[in-house]
């Protein structure tokens, strides 16, 4: 059974289907996850963030980027293993390829042969295949930015705008290039997380490991020779067949130790096990294990590293959900006119004028109430009862008509207050009135 070759492909089929279908989702008649950078909004289902909300955002990927130290300081690489698109989108285009091709040694045979009618049908329907992925991959991942719906509608009626159709091509030409061509160099030479992925590692993380100790020395045998005769010969279990080498998708040698282009996805595994059942050898040559289990000592799960990196990811958390919930769900700007200070009226009194820019930052209903403090014998001008829409950006331009006798000094503090219906904390922005 090829247990590392079903567990990958069953969380490629996963991560495809989540990556798919997530956009597609609607929650209270909006996309349900929508990174809208043209109305500056992110909506997460209930949630909607705003600029002002850049370091909530933030927490969320310092989060991720915790919980990858910490599953890696676990069990390694299994992310570059079983869920990195680079290594699942790999794992379809060659699915694609070996269904329209054929095994490993034909397509050696195809490219071999002459250029005819047969071979350029098969090199088209294999490219075809592999565009339609790369397109509909670059659709859905543009699909997280612009409403989905509209976007899909727009690209096949060819009504589609400049840059959602750059991004899309964008994406398609790096979807075809990566997973088609580039593959296992994009591991090798360019992902940045294989470079320090070694300063998470220790003699406890379980990594996809040769056993020196059963497998030295190397060499072919007779399957018919006893383990008794093997070993006079001083012979290890390795029979030196090289396939954990072929079927690696980096080409790495995994008996010469650990080295950074490992994804830890077990094909090696999954190869030496098949070995060593025809060979009616023990399995676990090659495993999942860490350098204390060979060494004979008891793996640790509870060590400093790992408490550490959780009590961090926890920690980020727990202050992410407070000052989420600590933030207002009214926001209030005031900008004065920038024209004229002030101007005085034919009744005597003096006018500032302001722009009051609100921002409903949920997804329901809100009427607020405008008000002036802090500010006395004055008359407000302009609609100060409102109602704010699910998400509204408001710019309400609003003036302000003071006595000048009851001015004490050239420029005055004072507040504007924004007023939930039925909530008892209202929201407060200072401004100034200014005279003379």
């Amino acid at each position: 059974m090829h247990l590392f070759f079903e567990s990958k492909r069953f969380f490629g089929v996963v991560s495809l289907l989540l990556f798919s279908l997530i956009p597609w989702l609607t929650y209270q008649g909006h996309q349900a996850i929508l990174l809208d950078f043209s109305e500056q909004r992110f909506h997460l289902f209930s949630m909607t963030f705003w600029p002002q909300d850049l370091v909530l955002v933030s927490w969320i990927f310092v989060i991720a980027a915790f919980l990858l130290f910490f599953v890696t300081t676990v069990v390694g690489r299994v992310w570059c293993g079983f869920m990195c698109p680079q290594t699942v989108y790999t794992f379809v285009f060659i699915w694609l390829e070996e269904k329209i091709e054929g095994s490993r040694n034909k397509r050696i045979h195809l490219d071999q042969q002459d250029w005819s009618l047969a071979k350029v049908f098969q090199k088209l329907i294999k490219h075809g295949a592999w565009l339609s992925v790369s397109v509909f991959t670059a659709l859905t991942f543009v699909g997280y930015f612009v409403p989905i719906q509209s976007l899909f509608i727009n690209f096949f009626n060819a009504n589609i705008g400049f840059w959602p159709l750059f991004w899309v091509l964008l994406f398609t030409f790096c979807t075809y290039a990566n997973a088609g061509w580039m593959r296992e160099i994009m591991c090798t030479h360019m992902c940045p997380y294989s470079r320090f992925q070694s300063a998470m590692f220790d003699n406890d993380t379980k990594t996809v490991t040769y056993d020196h100790q059963r497998g030295e020395g190397r060499g072919p045998r007779s399957k018919k020779l006893s383990r008794k005769e093997v070993a006079a010969k001083g012979m290890g279990d390795c029979i030196d067949c090289n396939l954990c080498v072929q079927v690696c998708p980096t080409g790495i040698d995994i008996r010469n130790g650990l080295q950074y282009e490992c994804i830890n996805c077990g094909a090696c595994v999954d190869a030496c096990n098949n070995v060593m059942d025809n060979m009616n050898y023990s399995r676990g040559l090659i495993s999942f294990t860490s350098v204390a289990a060979l060494a004979g000592q008891q793996a640790k799960l509870l060590r400093p590293k790992v408490l550490g990196y959780f009590f961090v990811t926890v920690v980020i958390l727990i202050v992410m959900v407070f000052q989420y919930n600590a933030r207002k769900e009214l926001d209030l700007n005031v900008v004065r006119d920038r024209t004229s200070l002030y101007r005085e009226s034919n009744l005597g009194m003096v006018e500032n004028t302001y722009t009051l820019v609100l921002m409903n930052k949920s997804q329901s209903t809100i009427p607020v109430t405008i008000q002036v403090h802090d500010l006395v014998y004055q008359t407000l001008s302009g609609d100060t009862h409102l109602t704010l829409a699910p998400g509204e950006l408001l710019h309400h331009p609003v003036s302000i008509s003071v006595n000048p006798a009851t001015l004490q000094q050239a420029v005055t503090p004072f507040y504007f207050t924004l007023t939930r219906d039925n909530t008892e904390e209202p929201t407060k922005q200072k401004a100034t009135f200014i005279y003379r």
